[in-house]
């Protein structure tokens, strides 16, 4: 799927290594959208569950950030599970706010 991705889409990884294994990631792409402009949207911020709380993610998030102000883009957004407190307190101490609610209908089932 992230291979499609790449091809289709302008779609990035950035990740942080340790020797030779990927302990952290995100998985971005610049878009537009009549919601947010022209923006960053983080699809996937992931670290190994035995490198969490080493500050990994917060520094892809700056990543990220900084890749948008460099690009002129009006804001970074992604989309977390309403569940996922963790990852909520994570965006919100990097800077994130709630600015909408984001609904589905999955067809598949």
């Amino acid at each position: 799927m992230i291979s499609e991705m790449m091809q289709h889409e302008k779609y990035s990884i950035a990740g942080i290594m340790d020797n030779d294994k990927v302990v952290a990631f995100a998985g971005y792409r610049i878009m537009t959208s009549l919601h947010s402009g022209n923006i960053i949207y983080i699809d996937d911020l992931c670290t190994l569950e035995s490198y969490r709380g080493k500050g990994l993610a917060s520094q892809l998030l700056k990543h990220v950030k900084a890749i948008a102000i460099s690009n002129n883009k009006d804001a970074v957004v992604l989309d977390t599970n309403f569940n996922n407190n963790t990852a909520q307190k994570l965006y919100l101490n990097n800077g994130f706010q709630l600015t909408a609610l984001h609904l589905s209908c999955d067809l598949r089932k």
